[in-house]
């Protein structure tokens, strides 16, 4: 019975461990980042909004891009119909990531706006890492996602 015991145990400890680790107000996560020596991941999105809903239910899932989160970022969801939160986050696009500096309370990088593929996602979270230059940012062509629910950064456009 015991061996059952630490059996479920383990195995639940397991199926938890990897979900995406957030925090529920801005103030907590700046809290958070600065001792953990991490940086803010601010994201505004609306629950009606599709690419949204494939980046939280998706992306935030492939297990790099998992890990990476969890490992380098306070990450705070915020949809903007529940809830207050700091104005300057305001916005009409969906949905919207911004990296914050949790000393400074500066954007680290250039917010981003709409969705990214996985891989692309991470580079992403890289060049806000200062881990990867924007220009070495790869295009990624994996199967069963449509481009149209992505827009890329604003610096990308003509």
């Amino acid at each position: 019975m015991k061996k059952v015991i630490l059996l479920l145990m383990f195995m639940s400890t397991f199926i938890f461990a990897n979900e995406l680790k957030t925090i529920n107000t801005y103030k907590e996560a700046l809290k958070i980042a600065k001792s953990e020596d991490k940086i803010v991941l601010f994201v505004t999105s609306i629950k009606s909004c599709p690419v949204c809903n494939y980046m939280r239910d998706i992306v935030f899932e492939r297990e790099k891009v998992l890990n990476y989160l969890n490992k380098n970022f306070v990450v705070v969801l915020k949809d903007v119909d529940k809830g207050s939160y700091p104005k300057r986050f305001h916005t009409r696009d969906m949905p919207t990531f911004y990296f914050i500096n949790a000393d400074t309370e500066k954007e680290i990088r250039e917010k981003h706006v709409g969705g990214a593929k996985p891989e692309k996602f991470l580079n992403i979270l890289k060049v806000a890492m200062g881990k990867e230059t924007k220009s070495t940012q790869s295009d990624d062509s994996e199967d069963g996602y449509e481009d149209d629910y992505c827009t890329e950064d604003e610096d990308d456009e003509e």
